[in-house]
């Protein structure tokens, strides 16, 4: 059997860390315990993130001159230069690692959506299969959760909004990946969970009572503090056409 990594990406704030976590209950690997981010006031349930991952992202995009913060692409084949290869050779050793026990492994971090033409490639090169869970939530409850973390404007959260979610679809064209809206994900999640369970092709559902009564338990009120109505984003003209237009088309996307 070909080796799989689940690969979920999105915006920050979007809900990444929860289907990370759903996909974890339903019996994909996610790592030993140590090798993740340690839950934070503002993510008290824990990040679900691999912390070499997320350390060596902070890297590349330093190499750049940027943040996670970053609204700016990196221009032209940035994930062909040679100062990438020191890079491509911690994420390989990351990845075989994570595999070598397990047939399919899934890591999150928001990160990866900007750096996925340095992880295709890699994928490609390591021979393994990847599927791709793309998370999207309202661009006003990403910036509800921006502004009370961070401190960030509207315009700054909507434009790293932006910036995340055009790299997150462009750049998995061509891949077999599924959408995940965070709100679908809390209000319908037998329907949802049981969408990445065939997307995943793994037996687990919502349906088994020991997985329903954990994934219940996860997935609690507690996971939401902000919850916009499309038709609010929509039909705010304080945003720019362009994203509003964009965010209308991720709903519909497959």
């Amino acid at each position: 059997m070909k080796k799989t990594v689940i690969c979920v990406i999105g915006m920050h704030r979007s809900g990444t860390s929860a289907t990370t976590r759903v996909i974890n209950l339903l019996g994909i690997e996610v790592g030993d315990e140590a090798t993740l981010l340690d839950p934070q006031k503002d993510n008290p349930k824990g990040f679900w993130e691999n912390k070499e991952l997320v350390k060596i992202n902070d890297e590349i995009l330093s190499c750049f001159g940027r943040e996670w913060d970053t609204s700016l692409p990196i221009c032209g084949d940035w994930w062909k230069r040679s100062e990438m290869k020191p890079y491509r050779e911690k994420i390989i050793e990351v990845l075989s690692r994570n595999l070598k026990s397990t047939e399919r492994w899934v890591w999150k971090d928001p990160r990866t959506s900007i750096l996925l033409p340095l992880y295709n490639d890699i994928i490609k090169e390591l021979g393994i299969d990847i599927r791709f869970i793309i998370c999207v939530r309202n661009p006003l409850d990403v910036h509800n959760s921006l502004m009370k973390r961070d401190n960030f404007s509207l315009f700054k959260s909507i434009d790293v909004w932006k910036h995340y979610t055009i790299s997150s679809f462009y750049w998995t064209r061509g891949y077999r990946r599924l959408i995940v809206h965070f709100d679908r994900l809390l209000d319908n999640r037998e329907l949802v969970i049981n969408e990445i369970s065939k997307f995943l092709e793994i037996e687990a559902t919502y349906s088994d009572l020991k997985v329903k009564e954990k994934i219940d338990d996860f997935l609690c009120k507690e996971l939401r503090h902000s919850q916009t109505a499309d038709r609010t984003f929509l039909s705010d003209d304080s945003v720019d056409c362009d994203s509003r237009n964009l965010y209308r088309e991720t709903r519909g996307a497959r």
